[in-house]
């Protein structure tokens, strides 16, 4: 036994130091189930999420109990359905990452404008960025901020807007001026084409929120019309028929 040991020591420590390195990260099989608890990027809040379930399940528990249901089955099934519903929720957009969205799509195409004068006037990507974001306000401001921040506090030019394409709204700009910024190459015609393809990209999603709003609009407006055209156009109609035969 003592030799077994001792061999196993041995090999152990002649082992190339990254081959015998202990993993600290957590286990592979761990990351698609913490990635399916967190929720998509911008969901709703754990928080909200809890504030939302828990008394939900606790009261439907309490009156599946209360009508006769059995605890040793009532309480487990609502355990089930209850994270089942608050892991949904974190895959739902919440109403806040919406609205920023939203925001930042709209005034995209005016940065890029923007962004394309100062570059075109002479001005270094660093400095006309400065510039664009004293300018600007909302959501896009804030984005390039954490972008002038992490700049000034040395993190290299493309690994800072590489974490500003992390976000879908910036992905194609961002990446874009990643690589100018590590190739040197002239951005300001990409920038250009990226404030003519955020213009139609926004035109487009109009047509198809009009489109979608029409179609949304067909359930509301028969169950409002459907009652009225029954009271006024039916009812009168079947009462005269029977007023005829009876009286």
């Amino acid at each position: 036994m003592f030799a077994a040991v001792t061999v196993a020591v041995a090999v152990w420590l002649l082992m190339p130091a990254r081959a015998r390195r202990l993993t600290t990260g957590p286990p592979r099989w761990l990351v698609p189930v913490r990635r399916l608890l967190t929720g998509r990027d911008g969901g709703i809040e754990a928080r909200v999420r809890t504030m939302i379930t828990l008394p939900a399940g606790a009261i439907g528990s309490l009156l599946l109990v209360l009508v006769g249901g059995p605890v040793w089955l009532v309480i487990p099934a609502m355990a089930v359905v209850v994270g089942a519903v608050w892991v949904g929720l974190g895959w739902i957009e919440s109403d806040a990452h919406r609205t920023r969205r939203k925001s930042v799509a709209a005034d995209l195409p005016q940065f890029c404008d923007l962004l394309a004068c100062c570059l075109q006037a002479g001005q270094p990507l660093r400095r006309a960025i400065d510039v664009v974001a004293s300018v600007c306000d909302g959501p896009v401001a804030q984005d390039l901020g954490r972008v002038v921040d992490l700049v000034r506090a040395g993190v290299p030019e493309a690994e800072a807007w590489r974490e500003l394409g992390q976000r879908p709204e910036w992905r194609r700009l961002a990446l874009d001026l990643a690589r100018s910024v590590e190739t040197g190459s002239e951005v300001a015609d990409a920038v250009r084409h990226h404030a003519e393809l955020t213009r139609q990209d926004a035109h487009q999603k109009r047509e198809i929120d009009a489109r979608a709003a029409g179609v949304r609009s067909v359930l509301p407006l028969t169950v409002c019309f459907l009652p009225a055209f029954f009271l006024v156009g039916i009812v009168p109609v079947v009462a005269g028929l029977i007023s005829d035969l009876f009286w």
